[in-house]
């Protein structure tokens, strides 16, 4: 457990997460708290900000102690920074972002973090899940590692992007990631997004990434946020894949989104 003055970062049960308690998000962080909550993002790469309540302006704000904020390449207008995850007004009920994924993989430069507040949540259920990529590359046996240490994977857009914003395109990304910060490794596959590894077709790729899809969500890397009021959820999305349940039948699950430039 982490302190400073008041505020605790205390690791939650299972392979990844940490609580933090005792800070208001409204309020400018000092140099102690900046350096305290990167530290505990780098190592536990989730951090839950019970109770905070934050509206979409200060999330803004917060989200800015992190870096400068992305825009996605497909949003229009000045907004692309943040946006509104309403489950009433997305792609087929809110189930657009109901697979695993990374958030834009397929862009050159991938957003870091990713940031959610609850604004309106369902009676039961809407949780989100999380899987930690670093603990399931430790899963890989030493020839798999072998094997993929130098390879690249293709990252595209699904065609429901491409029909909104035909201009994208995709990208290649090496297969095992290292963390600048920590040195730690990663798999930076998704079922999202990954296509196919580089120099194969999808064909033949499809065998072994399903091989990756396997070892990247075993249940022992992944946990569920069921959100409460005013949470607010930061994480590393360049090692963490995540998805929605939408499981809530028409109820409204409401959350905002801004998302931290790499």
């Amino acid at each position: 457990m982490r302190t400073m003055t008041s505020t605790q970062i205390v690791p939650l049960d299972g392979p990844l997460g940490a609580a933090v308690t005792g800070i208001d998000l409204r309020q400018a962080l000092d140099t102690e708290q900046q350096a305290a909550l990167r530290a505990a993002l780098a190592d536990r790469l989730m951090l839950v900000f019970p109770g905070q309540g934050l509206d979409l302006d200060e999330e803004r704000q917060f989200a800015a102690h992190f870096g400068p904020l992305w825009r996605h390449p497909a949003a229009r207008g000045r907004g692309g920074a943040a946006s509104v995850v309403d489950s009433r007004t997305a792609p087929h009920g809110g189930r657009a972002a109901e697979f695993w994924h990374a958030d834009a993989s397929f862009t050159a430069q991938p957003p870091a973090y990713t940031m959610l507040s609850a604004q309106v949540l369902p009676a039961h259920g809407g949780a989100t899940s999380f899987a930690n990529q670093q603990l399931a590359y430790t899963h890989l046996d030493d020839a798999w590692r072998e094997r993929l240490e130098h390879l690249g994977a293709v990252h595209e857009p699904g065609p429901q992007m491409l029909r909104r914003a035909p201009q994208l395109q995709g990208n290649v990304h090496p297969v095992v990631r290292v963390d600048p910060a920590t040195g730690r490794r990663n798999l930076f596959v998704n079922p999202g997004f990954t296509r196919r590894f580089e120099h194969l077709s999808a064909a033949e790729s499809r065998p072994y990434l399903a091989t990756l899809f396997r070892v990247a969500l075993d249940p022992s890397v992944i946990v569920d946020h069921h959100w409460q009021p005013g949470d607010l959820v930061i994480w590393d999305n360049q090692a963490l894949l995540h998805r929605a349940h939408h499981d809530h039948g028409d109820e409204a699950r409401v959350l905002t989104k801004v998302t931290v430039a790499a």
